[in-house]
């Protein structure tokens, strides 16, 4: 009878504990590759908007500062999303990571016909990853913790 419930028990774990415990860090793994390809996609995707010879069709001017905003206030969620375990202050890097992204595009762009650089879409660009630090802070209700 004690060789049955050796069978079952392996280090204190049941053998079906320990199946759906490896369910779930296979699921994690599948889940942190599809937010990884996610953020990576993303990051194309402004690179094009950022870097095509013509301007996003049929947005006003009036509102390429609110793009630029958003824009990077989503780069700061998704670079979060993705790296929130593998670095200490991960809401500094992503702000951090988003400014230099953004600066980095707005600096590429002299290269590209019809396209200029704008100190103002920098300034759009950081206030959108700023934006994400005060909207996760305010969320997570940490102002007072380190970033």
């Amino acid at each position: 009878m004690e060789t049955i419930f050796i069978n079952k028990v392996y280090y204190g774990i049941r053998f079906e504990q320990s199946i759906s415990i490896l369910g779930v860090i296979f699921l994690n793994r599948k889940i942190k590759w599809l937010l990884t390809l996610i953020f990576l996609l993303w990051l194309v995707i402004v690179a094009y908007l950022s870097l095509a010879s013509d301007p996003v069709p049929g947005m006003p001017e009036k509102y390429d500062k609110v793009g630029h905003f958003f824009l990077y206030l989503i780069t700061s969620s998704l670079f979060y999303i993705v790296f929130k375990r593998k670095f200490r202050r991960v809401l500094l890097h992503a702000v951090l990571f988003s400014m230099f992204y953004g600066t980095l595009m707005e600096l590429l762009q002299v290269l590209v016909p019809k396209r200029s650089f704008s100190f103002e879409d920098i300034i759009a660009n950081t206030s959108g990853a700023i934006g994400f630090l005060i909207m996760a802070r305010f969320l997570t209700g940490s102002f007072s913790n380190s970033y």
